[in-house]
């Protein structure tokens, strides 16, 4: 439901979730509690471990927004000025309905907050989209798809979450190269500007050697950049031209990582050329079938 009626419906008892992530920073003791980066890492892999920061870092709006984005909950361990920060809060309240009960006083009377914490269950990353059909949400969530640090967060916690964000933070390079870096083919929604950018084509084909096709035609064509590629994904040589489809070292890179990609390779000539039957012993496949399909298509036992 939307609306205050439903509001208090999603307010409850704080759940339980990131468990371990709080144990593992409580272990860690009064001095790494206070390391930002230490902090940081464990939020985002457990929010309610927000709870053992130390005093300035629960007010840090980077880390609380890390937190809030894996467990709305989190919010309740923020300083009084986060929680009373339409951008966090919003975060929060999207994450999980019941963090409308640690909102300040001011913002539980946003219409735009009760609509949003009232709403359907949806996951925190919706913060950057603005599909709900909500009455409000649109306006509400305009904001939050603007918001560096929410930006910043929420394509830490799924690159793909850069989709959503403002044609101008698409357009981040800091964004993007935070986004690939936790997803490769979040390349696909950068502007072609940064598609052809070295420094953020190498973070996602090191990711995820598939986020090759979606670079610019320079790199598909770079021997370097496809050799990365193939060597994260056998598959990735498919973006590359014929030329370097052809090249000894680029094929026997991808067939290493993957020896499906035997499938595509041009019978009779590349399969023989590079004895590819004699290193099947280097293959590291992740599917044994993949193996036995390399073994089926090198040249016979004489």
């Amino acid at each position: 439901g939307t609306g205050l009626g439903a509001v208090g419906s999603n307010v409850g008892p704080p759940t339980a979730h990131g468990t371990s992530g709080r144990v593992s920073v409580q272990r860690r003791g009064p001095p790494l509690c206070g390391v930002r980066e230490v902090v940081l890492e464990e939020v985002q892999q457990s929010g309610l471990a927000l709870e053992f920061a130390s005093l300035p870092l629960r007010a840090d709006r980077n880390v609380v927004l890390a937190a809030v984005m894996q467990c709305g909950l989190a919010l309740q361990f923020a300083s009084l000025g986060l929680r009373a920060d339409r951008g966090v809060v919003l975060v929060a309240v999207l994450r999980d309905g019941r963090a409308f009960e640690f909102v300040s006083e001011p913002l539980q009377a946003d219409t735009g907050i009760q609509v949003v914490a009232g709403g359907p269950d949806l996951d925190g990353l919706e913060v950057v989209a603005g599909a709900p059909d909500l009455d409000g949400l649109d306006f509400a969530l305009a904001e939050p798809r603007a918001d560096p640090g929410v930006a910043l967060a929420a394509v830490r916690h799924d690159g793909l979450a850069l989709e959503f964000v403002s044609r101008a933070l698409r357009g981040d390079r800091s964004v993007v190269l935070a986004a690939v870096r936790r997803t490769g083919r979040a390349l696909q929604f950068a502007p072609k500007a940064l598609q052809g950018d070295w420094e953020v084509v190498l973070a996602a084909v090191q990711q995820d050697g598939g986020a090759l096709s979606y670079a610019s035609g320079a790199f598909q064509a770079d021997r370097r950049m496809v050799l990365t590629a193939g060597q994260q994904r056998g598959h990735a040589w498919h973006a590359a031209p014929e030329t370097l489809r052809a090249d000894r070292g680029v094929a026997l890179a991808a067939v290493r990582q993957n020896g499906a990609v035997l499938e595509t390779y041009p019978a009779g000539d590349l399969r023989s050329r590079v004895g590819l039957r004699s290193r099947l012993g280097l293959f590291r496949t992740r599917d044994v079938p993949f193996s036995r399909f390399a073994l089926k298509n090198t040249l016979p036992v004489p």
